[in-house]
């Protein structure tokens, strides 16, 4: 019965991320000139793909990097292995719902190198939190330096506000919470709270400027990164692609991530891309242009890295899918 029910849950769930992923894609297409959108990707020369390619494996080993370094306050692991974990987690984001891979290599990391399952996923948890703080960090940059288009001011506050409380509240609970119970030997905890403490311990870094400082560092490098995927098109249009503007695009691409949707991004990440393309003045077909060449690439990149990384690691789809049904805070030590 709990099986049938969480098969219900999950189905409800997919099926809202596709209506919300058509609705983005029929306003991405939307006033689009099919002609022009056809002219546009003619213009496209292979020296672009072929940057776009080599910009995505670049943002791939940065990514794995950081990962590896939010890791060392818990427990050092080799790089090579962290980059398959991370392009098997990202394989698995691309192509089931709700953003499933986070967990699976939260639970793959626990398999292999015997972390605590709750430390494992507090440290993913680490991870998106330094994104947040990149992400607000962009935004008021973008608001000072006046690259961002006037009507997106006033998203761009909202988001600030809205982001920076919420990493506000997760930080004060955090202190609060180890302040209260963080000393206490852990069988005085009892299991829920034995769990809780585990995460929290996964999410500590964030207090330690050694971890935390260059993880942020790096996590500017993947945001210059991304923007070079939109500025490798610069040779292939007039219209004139700045490093101000990919950031700014990179940063509204990001938070049309955000909102749940088809996995891998599917529809907001194109009219995300769009939108700030055009308010940039970039022709609708250019910029509808360049956001399904971008996102089509970085699918295939990780997609493709991630199969391989699963057979280095021999794990079949099957195994995948079987650990969606594992619980990650079983701390149980497993080979």
């Amino acid at each position: 019965m709990e099986s049938k029910q969480q098969l219900s849950h999950g189905f409800r769930n997919s099926a809202i991320g596709v209506v919300v992923s058509a609705a983005a894609l029929w306003f991405t297409f939307h006033g689009v000139d099919f002609q022009r959108l056809v002219d546009s990707l003619s213009k496209i020369s292979i020296l672009s793909i072929s940057l776009l390619i080599a910009v995505n494996l670049l943002f791939i080993v940065v990514r794995a990097y950081r990962w590896q370094w939010l890791l060392r306050h818990l427990q050092r692991v080799p790089l090579v292995p962290v980059y398959h974990l991370s392009q098997i987690g990202a394989l698995a984001n691309n192509v089931l719902p709700l953003r499933i891979g986070e967990v699976v290599r939260a639970i793959l990391l626990k398999r292999r190198y015997h972390f605590s399952g709750a430390q494992a996923l507090g440290n993913i948890v680490l991870e998106r939190m330094i994104d947040l703080i990149a992400l607000v960090l962009m935004l008021i940059v973008a608001i000072a330096s006046g690259h961002l288009p006037k009507e997106f001011l006033h998203y761009a506050w909202s988001a600030v506000l809205i982001v920076s409380s919420v990493i506000a509240i997760i930080l004060t609970v955090l202190k609060i919470y180890h302040w209260r119970v963080g000393h206490a030997p852990e069988r005085k905890l009892g299991r829920i709270a034995g769990l809780i403490d585990r995460m929290a311990i996964g999410m500590n870094g964030i207090y330690h400027w050694q971890v935390s400082i260059p993880a942020l560092l790096l996590t500017f490098v993947m945001w210059l990164i991304s923007a070079m995927t939109f500025i490798v098109f610069a040779g292939d249009f007039p219209q004139q692609i700045t490093l101000p503007i990919a950031i700014s695009v990179s940063v509204l691409t990001a938070i049309g991530a955000t909102i749940p949707a088809a996995p891998g991004f599917v529809g907001t990440y194109h009219l995300f891309c769009k939108l700030g393309l055009v308010a940039y003045g970039m022709p609708e077909e250019q910029a509808v242009v360049i956001a399904f060449l971008t996102h089509i690439v970085s699918y295939l990149v990780n997609n493709i890295t991630g199969v391989i990384s699963m057979l280095i690691f021999k794990l079949h789809w099957r195994d995948i899918l079987l650990l969606r049904s594992e619980t990650v805070t079983d701390d149980t030590k497993l080979l």
